[in-house]
């Protein structure tokens, strides 16, 4: 109904063509540069303003999906994430309770400014949570946009890759042991299903018995046959194509951390498994939080392998004062 221009008063031709392919009528869609339009302001029952209201509305709700540079939907956008006009709300907890850290406005000067601080603070006071450390908004999104984007670095990517690969190439050798084995276990098998055959045309031994063995015969095999399906629809390896494919669409995500906040949103949501954990400090010439998250390449197509902790894994510190500090925390620092 929102799409349909007849409510605008606009009437459309030639949008398909019926054609017919080997021998089956059926119907193509025309390129919309064919299309034959016609205005008719008596049918109109939506106003010119409301319908372009809209269309500017159903434009800009598009444009909150997240698609990589081909076209591809990566995921929806969540109420909170289209509501939300900061970076961090729902995704960064405080390390003390556990709490979120929310963004809220104070006078700082003459003008108000954007921080993130402890919700439960914040509400409930330090019976709630000791952490009421306030830090400016656009100081910590830029150092975790910054920590993000160093993740999705193309050598970082291609080292995951590796080692995915070199897990798969483990595991295809053990199923390949399994194939072979179920291989010798379902000749075997035939080898017993035929001498049962045997015993209960000839006649040797009780009959109910024999009867009893074969379905018990019958039933592994059906059970090996099945296993040995499931082993052979395993796809095969092709390392060159999986790192090419994989930092394509990293290098689609870190282009669409600096787009907008609700497409940073769905990013940081596709690449984290767990909330980022900011942990407060104060060494007495300067304060802010140490963060934390560990994610995972998984969603770029890269199976069996997390970003956790160390070479993948992001740690960093960002100062309340001075803003991020020029060193790293430990040989992992993102």
């Amino acid at each position: 109904m929102l799409r349909r221009s007849l409510y605008a008063g606009v009437v459309t031709w030639n949008k398909s063509q019926k054609i017919t392919r080997r021998g089956t009528k059926a119907q193509r869609w025309r390129p919309e540069n064919e299309w034959l339009r016609r205005e008719v302001p008596e049918l109109r029952i939506v106003d010119e303003e409301l319908w372009q209201r809209v269309q500017a509305r159903r434009e800009a709700s598009a444009a909150s999906y997240l698609r990589l540079s081909g076209g591809r939907l990566v995921g929806s956008p969540s109420g909170a994430d289209v509501e939300s006009p900061y970076l961090l709300p729902g995704i960064a907890r405080c390390a003390e309770c556990n709490g979120s850290l929310v963004a809220m406005t104070r006078s700082h000067g003459k003008r108000r400014a954007s921080f993130y601080g402890c919700l439960r603070f914040h509400k409930r006071g330090s019976r709630a949570c000791r952490n009421g450390l306030q830090i400016r908004q656009a100081v910590l999104d830029s150092v975790v946009l910054d920590a993000l984007a160093k993740r999705l670095d193309a050598a970082l990517i291609a080292e995951a890759v590796a080692t995915a690969v070199e897990e798969l190439t483990a595991s295809l050798a053990e199923i390949a042991a399994r194939r072979a084995s179920i291989t010798e276990e379902l000749t075997k098998s035939t080898a017993r299903e035929r001498r049962l055959l045997d015993a209960l045309v000839d006649g040797d031994g009780t009959a109910d018995s024999i009867r009893t063995r074969l379905r018990e015969e019958l039933a592994r095999r059906d059970a090996l046959t099945a296993e040995l399906s499931r082993l052979d629809a395993v796809p095969t390896l092709d390392r060159d194509a999986i790192v090419r494919d994989v930092t394509a669409r990293a290098a689609d995500l870190r282009g669409l951390l600096t787009r907008n906040v609700t497409q940073a949103r769905q990013v940081i949501r596709l690449l984290l498994d767990s909330r980022l954990v900011c942990t407060p400090f104060d060494d007495g010439e300067e304060h802010g939080y140490t963060f934390e998250a560990t994610g995972t390449y998984r969603r770029l197509g890269v199976p069996l392998v997390n970003v956790g902790r160390g070479p993948n894994g992001i740690r960093t510190r960002v100062s309340a004062l001075r803003g991020p500090c020029p060193g790293p925390l430990d040989d992992g620092a993102g």
